[in-house]
């Protein structure tokens, strides 16, 4: 260690020796204050101890489980532990709604994103599909003209036929 961290260090301890003994110099007046507060306190507890037997014979009387042996203070112990356990029980079923409520938006953005390419899909097959009709369509026109227009030259060959056979005759 340095001699600079060394001093750093006296500094410190002599800053938290002075802290001290600022506390136990104001201390002394507070602990005189307390010994008279004691009659007090005591007024206080006892005023407690009835304001938790009222609580407790109203948690007798209504729905709470108790025999007539048990301790108000312990019942209340058991009555804060439960009341804790039932707030870490709501905390956690909140986290959980949480997640699935993330899982939720989640799935349906993938369900929006599916569906858009189906939907991208589909119009491209629609677009596709009214393509080929048109093709098909116009193959079939061709072909149609084509067969009228073989149609035409074979009553115009038959005809000629026809002609040149009733000059023969």
């Amino acid at each position: 260690m340095t001699s600079r961290d060394e001093v750093k260090v006296g500094q410190s301890v002599q800053n938290l020796i002075a802290g001290v003994e600022d506390v136990l110099r104001l201390a002394a007046p507070a602990r005189d204050q307390m010994i008279g507060l004691q009659s007090y306190m005591k007024q206080l507890v006892s005023v407690n101890a009835g304001i938790k037997k009222e609580a407790y014979q109203g948690l007798h009387t209504d729905n709470f489980p108790l025999s007539e042996n048990d301790n108000p203070d312990a019942v209340f112990a058991e009555v804060e532990r439960m009341v804790g356990f039932a707030k870490e029980e709501l905390l956690r079923i909140q986290a959980a709604k949480n997640n699935k409520i993330r899982e939720l938006e989640h799935e349906r953005r993938e369900l929006q994103e599916n569906a858009k390419r189906t939907e991208e899909v589909q119009r491209r097959q629609i677009q596709e599909l009214k393509e080929n009709a048109k093709r098909t369509e116009e193959e079939q026109r061709r072909q149609i003209k084509k067969i009228s227009d073989e149609n035409d030259q074979l009553k115009n060959t038959a005809a000629n036929q026809v002609a040149q056979n009733q000059k023969i005759h």
